[in-house]
C-alpha cells in the first residue's frame, strides 16, 4: 500500500475470458474494528484475438458500369466477425468509404462524387485485367486489426458499340441480290442482344444467330426494287457490365432488279421532224448511271454517228445524214448495264428527216406565154413552190413595167395580177432568199417570167417610086404595083381605094 488508504496490486489473465476482481464484505475492519461492506465488482475483457472481415460483393454483381460510376454509385457489401460497432473503411482503386459493422456485416457506398474526386480529381481508371482492387480494413475494440479483405474487379463504363457489315453488298451500294447476309459485331461481349434489337427497314430480317458472344449473323430479304436499311438503336443491348450499347452504323443499299431506261432527245429537231441541220446533236440520257454505255451501243439508221461523250447518265454525240434522207437513232436491249448490273430496256427511236435542198419557185401565167405578147393588160400570174412555204409574200416578187397586187394562195402556190399602164416589156422574178421551206432552206432564184404588152392598132403608108404623091404621071402600072404592094404585104386590093 502507499498509505492506510490506497492499495495497488497486479491481475494477470492468463487466456482470454472476462476476469473479475472484488473484496468481500467482512474482509478487512477500520480503527475501530468495524468491517467492510463489499466492493464494487472491477470486469474487464481479455481479447488478444484479431477480428475478421470479407468482401461479399461490390455493386451487386461484380461489375462497375457507367451508369453506376457516374450517376448511380454502388455498395461494397462484406461481412465482420469480433468487430460489431466499428467502423469499416473500404478502398476502391484508390476511393475510401465508411461504415459500421453490424450484425456480422457491413455495406459501404460509393457516390458519384466520392469517385470522381479520388485519386486528385482523375477518379479511377477502367480495368479488366486485373482488374480494379478493392480492400476492406477494421479494428475490432480492443485495437486488434483485422487482415485486411481484397478482391478485384472489372470496372467498365464504356458503352458496347455495334458494327453492322456484309459481304453481300457494300453499304450505299447496289445490288440485284434479295436476300442479304449481315454480319453484326459487338465490341464488348454480350449475351442479350436479339433480332428484335435489330431495327430494319424495306427487307424482312431472318433468325438471328451467333457464332460467339461478339459476332452474330442474320439474312434481310427485300421484296421489291428499294433502299433497305438496318441498324441496331441504343441501348437494345448491354455489355457483362450492364452498359447500354451506342447506335450502330446504318446498313443501306439499293436492291434493283429494273433495267435502266435510255432516252433520246435532241436541240436540233424535234423526232419525226424536218430540219434543214445537217448534224443533229443527240442527247442520251439513261434513268441510272452506267459506266458501259459506248457508241456501239447505239443503232444509228442512214446517219453518221460521232464520237460518243459523257458519263454517268448523260452522253452526246451528233448524227450526220445524207441530203433528203430520213435517219433514225435507237439503243437496243441488253446493249448497257445499270450499277447493279441489270440490262437496259430498249430506247425510245428518235427520228428525223434531213433537207438541206432549197425550195424552187416557177412562174406561169395562163394570160400570156413567157416571151409573147399580148394586148391584156392585167396578166395573171400563177408562183408554184416545189415545196410548202409560209413565208412567201407580195413583196418578195421583184417586178418592172407593171404594177403588182391582188396577191393570194397558200402552202405552194400562190397568184398575183400584174397590170401594164403602157406598151412595154414586163419582168416577174423571185429572187434568191425570199422565202423558205419548213426547214429553213431559202429558195433559189425563180425563172424571168416576161412578156410584150402591144395594145396600139398598126399604120399603113403608101409610097410609089413611079409617081410622087400628088404629081402627074403618065405611066398607067400603078395597079400591078398595087398588086405588088398587095402580094407583099398580104393587103387586099379591096381595101385599096
Amino acid at each position: 500500500g502507499s498509505s492506510t488508504t490506497v492499495y495497488t496490486a497486479t491481475c494477470t489473465a492468463s487466456s482470454e475470458g472476462t476476469p473479475t476482481v472484488s473484496v468481500a464484505a467482512g474482509a478487512f475492519s477500520d480503527a475501530l474494528s468495524n468491517t467492510n461492506s463489499v466492493s464494487n465488482t472491477y470486469t474487464w475483457t481479455y481479447d488478444t484475438t484479431a477480428p475478421t472481415i470479407g468482401i461479399t460483393s461490390i455493386a451487386s454483381d461484380d461489375y462497375v458500369n457507367e451508369d453506376e460510376y457516374d450517376t448511380n454509385g454502388f455498395d461494397v457489401v462484406g461481412s465482420v466477425s469480433g468487430a460489431n460497432g466499428e467502423t469499416v473503411t473500404v478502398d476502391y482503386g484508390g476511393a475510401s468509404a465508411t461504415c459500421t459493422a453490424a450484425s456480422g456485416a457491413f455495406t459501404c457506398t460509393f457516390t458519384a462524387a466520392v469517385l470522381a474526386a479520388s485519386n486528385s480529381g482523375s477518379g479511377v481508371s477502367d480495368s479488366s485485367s486485373p482488374g480494379v482492387t478493392v480492400t476492406a480494413n477494421v479494428d475490432d475494440a480492443a485495437g486488434n486489426s483485422a487482415t485486411g479483405a481484397s478482391v478485384s474487379i472489372t470496372q467498365d463504363t464504356a458503352d458496347p458499340t455495334m458494327t453492322i457489315t456484309s459481304g453481300t453488298v457494300s453499304s450505299g451500294a447496289s445490288t440485284t441480290t434479295a436476300a442479304i447476309a449481315l454480319t453484326f459485331t459487338s465490341n464488348e461481349a454480350t449475351s442479350n442482344f436479339v433480332a428484335d434489337d435489330i431495327t430494319e427497314s424495306g427487307c424482312t430480317l431472318g433468325d438471328l444467330t451467333g457464332s460467339s458472344t461478339t459476332v452474330y449473323t442474320a439474312t434481310c430479304t427485300a421484296t421489291s426494287d428499294g433502299t433497305p436499311t438496318v441498324s441496331v438503336a441504343a441501348g437494345d443491348y448491354t455489355d457483362t457490365a450492364g452498359n447500354g450499347n451506342t447506335v450502330s452504323n446504318t446498313y443501306t443499299w439499293t436492291y434493283d432488279t429494273t433495267g435502266p431506261t435510255m432516252t433520246i432527245t435532241s436541240s436540233s429537231v424535234t423526232s419525226g421532224a424536218t430540219t434543214g441541220t445537217e448534224a443533229v446533236a443527240l442527247t442520251f440520257t439513261s434513268n441510272e448511271a452506267t459506266t458501259d454505255f459506248i457508241a456501239s451501243d447505239i443503232t444509228a439508221t442512214s446517219c453518221t454517228l460521232s464520237s460518243l461523250s459523257g458519263s454517268s447518265t448523260v452522253y452526246t454525240a451528233t448524227c450526220t445524214p445524207a441530203d433528203g434522207a430520213s435517219a433514225s437513232v435507237a439503243v437496243a436491249a441488253s446493249t448497257f448495264n445499270d450499277a447493279a448490273g441489270n440490262d437496259n430496256t430498249v430506247s425510245n427511236t428518235f427520228d428525223w428527216t434531213y433537207d438541206g435542198t432549197s425550195p424552187t419557185m416557177v412562174i406561169t401565167s395562163a394570160t400570156v406565154t413567157s416571151g409573147s405578147s399580148t394586148n391584156t393588160g392585167a396578166v395573171v400570174l400563177v408562183y408554184t413552190s416545189n415545196e410548202v412555204t409560209t413565208d412567201f409574200a407580195l413583196v418578195d416578187i421583184t417586178v418592172t413595167d407593171c404594177t403588182n397586187a391582188a396577191f393570194t394562195g397558200s402552202s405552194a402556190v400562190y397568184g398575183s395580177t400584174c397590170t401594164v399602164s403602157a406598151d412595154s416589156t414586163p419582168t416577174v422574178l423571185v429572187a434568191v432568199n425570199k422565202f423558205t421551206d419548213p426547214t429553213g432552206n431559202q429558195n433559189h432564184v425563180s425563172n424571168t417570167y416576161t412578156w410584150t404588152q402591144d395594145d396600139t392598132g398598126p399604120t399603113m403608108t403608101i409610097t410609089s417610086d413611079t409617081v410622087a404623091s400628088g404629081a402627074t404621071t403618065a405611066t398607067a402600072a400603078w395597079t400591078c404595083l398595087s398588086a405588088v404592094c398587095a402580094a407583099s404585104s398580104g393587103l387586099s386590093m379591096a381595101g385599096a381605094t
